[in-house]
């Protein structure tokens, strides 16, 4: 699991996102395989270059703490 949230930031990695949906699901799910393997607390910035697809819905989704779709 990850680091809880009162843990130091000492990761942060910063991801451009642009017409990504297709993908998210699979790096999100990697991103949360990596995090589970730091030895410190780690945040995800994703930024959206504006997206035409789906990519900002999915994105705010898995912020509100909801799960990422399966694998298209």
């Amino acid at each position: 699991m990850h680091a809880p949230r009162s843990a130091p930031i000492r990761y942060t990695f910063v991801i451009p996102i642009f017409n990504e949906e297709a993908a998210l699901p699979l790096l999100l799910a990697r991103m949360d395989q990596l995090l589970d393997g730091l030895d410190g607390g780690a945040e995800i910035m994703c930024i959206d270059d504006g997206s035409s697809d789906a990519s900002a819905n999915l994105l705010a989704a898995r912020a509100d703490g909801q799960p990422p779709p399966p694998n298209i």
